[in-house]
C-alpha cells in the first residue's frame, strides 16, 4: 500500500474516532472511545516515528530541508504533545468536568498536526518518491505496526537507534496491562 495513502486513511479514522469522543457523554463510552483512539493514535505516532521519519530524514532532508527537517522535527514535538494529552486523559475520570475539554484539546492538536503533516511532509513525499518506494515505505509501516504500543509513551525516544527497541519493550508491556484491563472488565458486573 502506497505509504502517503496509509497514513491518509489513518488520519481519518483518528479524526472519526475524536468526533465521536468530543461527542460522548457517557462516561463509559468516553473511557472505551479514548482506549480505542488511543492504540490507534499511539500506533501510529510509533510507525511514524521508526519508519516514515527516519527514512524521510536519511533520503530527504538534502532535497528540501525545510519541509524534510525542520518540519519532520515539528512533527515529533507535535507527538510528544499528544502523547503527554494522552496521558493525562487516561489519567482522568471520564466524569471529570474537564474531561471534554482536554478531549477538545486533543481533536485540536490531531487536526493541526495531520493538516501540517498532509500539506507538508506528505505532499513532499508524493512529489519526491516513485510509487515503488512509497508502497515499500506503506508495507514497512503496516508490519512496524504489530509490534508498535497501544499506549502512549511521551518519555520514549522518538528519533535514534533505540525508537525501535523501546517501542518493542512498551508494546510487549502494554499488551500485557491490555490483558489485564480486559481480563478484569469481563469479570465486573
Amino acid at each position: 500500500m502506497d505509504a502517503v495513502e496509509y497514513i491518509l486513511g489513518k488520519h481519518r479514522e483518528m479524526e472519526q474516532l475524536l468526533d465521536q469522543l468530543e461527542q460522548a457523554e457517557d462516561p463509559g463510552r468516553r473511557t472505551e472511545l479514548l482506549r480505542d483512539l488511543t492504540v490507534e493514535l499511539a500506533r501510529h505516532m510509533a510507525v511514524e516515528e521508526r519508519v516514515l521519519f527516519p527514512a524521510v530524514r536519511a533520503e530527504l532532508c538534502d532535497v528540501d530541508p525545510e519541509t524534510f527537517g525542520d518540519d519532520v522535527l515539528e512533527n515529533l514535538e507535535e507527538h510528544h504533545v499528544l502523547k503527554t494529552i494522552l496521558d493525562e486523559l487516561h489519567d482522568m475520570d471520564p466524569d471529570d468536568e474537564r474531561f471534554p475539554a482536554k478531549a477538545e484539546v486533543l481533536a485540536e492538536t490531531v487536526e493541526h498536526h495531520h493538516e501540517e503533516e498532509e500539506e507538508g511532509v506528505l505532499a513532499g513525499i508524493r512529489e519526491h518518491w516513485d510509487d515503488a518506494r512509497r508502497a515499500g515505505i506503506g508495507r514497512q509501516l503496516q508490519e512496524a505496526e504489530a509490534t508498535a504500543p497501544t499506549r502512549a509513551h511521551p518519555n520514549l525516544p522518538d528519533e535514534g537507534r533505540l525508537v525501535e527497541a523501546s517501542q518493542r519493550f512498551a508494546a510487549a508491556i502494554d499488551k500485557a496491562r491490555d490483558a489485564v484491563r480486559d481480563a478484569a472488565d469481563t469479570l465486573r458486573p
